[in-house]
């Protein structure tokens, strides 16, 4: 259905509301540095998903302002996009910011696309990053997974017809998941996704492929009450070279990039 056929399914009040929620979170924008650009992506994005007819994400998108707030990645910069990228990667929790585009680096070698790492920063020595884990796990849509959104949506814009190959690891999985549910079909049927240790599984129906990964002796994917069935149901491919553990450089890097490639073919 088009925008118009969803707007017109929404009651005056309801059309009104998403298009004040749009506006102030324009102006917010428009006046204000972060944090309050933040609060104000946060705003826009809940109007946007009103207007597509999905209150409950609109509603997820809110409660991720305020702990974003308690986690500190509301007061991050929105990441960028480099010229030409067609690729983005979100890394986990306790990475710096140098290891995250160390991911981004991992993956532009096999996939042979310029990857955008997105800014999925660590806080309050890794409390912050606790609490997200945390806040995801019961829904909330923070903001590195407003930053995972607009960056697919940026690179759709510049690339329509291009496959968007994402690569999370750890906590990126659950951050990349919560970006998912914010893109319209046409974007989602563009993005190959793979997973390492994630803390979730990216299982998601629409998208173009999706592989998932963990080392057998990987604890990570086995917090999330999320992840215990796709532990179960085969949607997680286990995986053992003898360097078994959770560290994306040490244990997953390229090698584990490579097979996700080649299960990519074989589909």
């Amino acid at each position: 259905r088009d925008l118009g056929t969803i707007q017109g399914e929404f009651t005056p009040e309801l059309q009104d509301l998403s298009k004040n929620l749009a506006l102030s979170a324009q102006i917010v924008i428009d006046t204000a540095d972060e944090p309050v650009v933040n609060a104000g992506r946060h705003l826009g994005e809940a109007g946007k998903q009103l207007t597509r007819g999905k209150p409950i994400t609109a509603t997820r998108v809110l409660a991720g302002t305020a702990t974003s707030v308690v986690t500190g990645d509301l007061f991050d910069i929105q990441n960028e996009v480099k010229d030409g990228a067609t690729g983005l990667s979100v890394n986990g929790i306790a990475t710096s910011v140098k290891s995250g585009e160390k991911i981004a680096v991992t993956a532009e070698k096999v996939t042979k696309q310029v990857t955008q790492a997105v800014t999925n920063n660590t806080h309050f020595f890794v409390l912050g990053d606790l609490i997200q884990t945390i806040t995801e796990s019961v829904g909330f849509i923070n903001t590195p997974s407003l930053n995972v959104a607009d960056t697919a949506r940026i690179i759709y814009g510049n690339y329509p017809d291009i496959t968007i190959e994402a690569t999370s690891h750890s906590q990126g999985g659950s951050v990349t998941k919560g970006g998912l549910a914010l893109l319209n079909d046409n974007i989602k049927s563009k993005i190959s996704s793979q997973t390492f240790g994630a803390q979730v599984a990216i299982t998601d129906s629409g998208l173009k492929n999706t592989y998932n990964e963990r080392g057998i002796k990987d604890p990570i994917p086995f917090i999330d009450p999320r992840n215990w069935l796709n532990n179960l149901n085969g949607n997680i491919t286990t995986y053992s070279d003898g360097k078994d553990g959770h560290n994306f450089e040490k244990h997953y890097g390229e090698d584990a990039i490579e097979r996700s490639e080649q299960a990519e073919i074989k589909k």
